[in-house]
């Protein structure tokens, strides 16, 4: 008979046992022997996707927004001072603002698609040149966080982990570490390659992206 120690120590072994079959691999520059490195079109697109992300909240009150200054402060003739129609004419102290910014304003820039993968394409060989590419094969997806603790310790040591994956099923298991950002191999950018200091390609979302460039 096993005494509650000994049992407790078997449950403790089942739920801790990490999950195998898999493996991790750099990617050689070589992969990108056709591509041709466009620095200025490389700044212009990433520049261009950080406009899109940018919110507008800087806003203004033009002195149409301004509270008060509905009556005349005196009449037009007759008193010696200046003409004026109201107290929140932007030429006072207090008055409105003239073409202040607005929250209105939209920062998004247009980007060719052509410029999307050319731009990709660069990002990508850069930051393989730099060794920061690796593929990584998993024969089923890890659902638990301290499975993957056990497995790669030393992806968690790692700054900025950018986790390709191919589907959103292989995201679940990287979600609860500050220093993993997971994104789909369809919806990858040079932007997100460029950000990050290492990129991770799980099974076969490194086909997927290259397929797009």
């Amino acid at each position: 008979m096993s005494t509650p120690s000994k049992a407790k120590s078997e449950v403790q072994a089942k739920t801790t046992t990490p999950v195998a079959g898999s493996q991790l691999r750099a990617i050689s520059p070589a992969d990108f022997t056709n591509v041709r490195i466009n620095r200025s079109m490389l700044r212009q697109v990433i520049l261009s996707y950080q406009a899109n992300q940018r919110r507008g909240l800087a806003s203004t009150k033009t002195r149409g927004l301004v509270r008060g200054g509905g009556r005349k402060p005196w009449r037009q003739k007759g008193t010696g001072r200046a003409r004026t129609g109201s107290i929140r004419n932007p030429i006072w102290r207090g008055g409105g603002t003239i073409f202040g910014p607005s929250s209105r304003r939209n920062h998004s820039q247009a980007i060719p698609g052509r410029l999307k993968q050319q731009a990709l394409a660069a990002a990508l060989y850069i930051q393989a040149k730099a060794n920061k590419l690796k593929i990584l094969r998993m024969e089923a997806p890890i659902t638990k966080a301290k499975d993957v603790a056990k497995l790669y310790p030393q992806v968690l040591i790692l700054r900025k982990v950018l986790l390709v994956v191919p589907d959103a099923s292989l995201r679940a298991g990287f979600s609860n570490f500050p220093n993993i950002c997971s994104v789909l191999a369809s919806r990858i950018n040079a932007l997100d390659v460029m950000a990050a200091h290492n990129i991770i390609f799980v099974n076969d979302a490194y086909d997927k992206v290259k397929g797009r460039i």
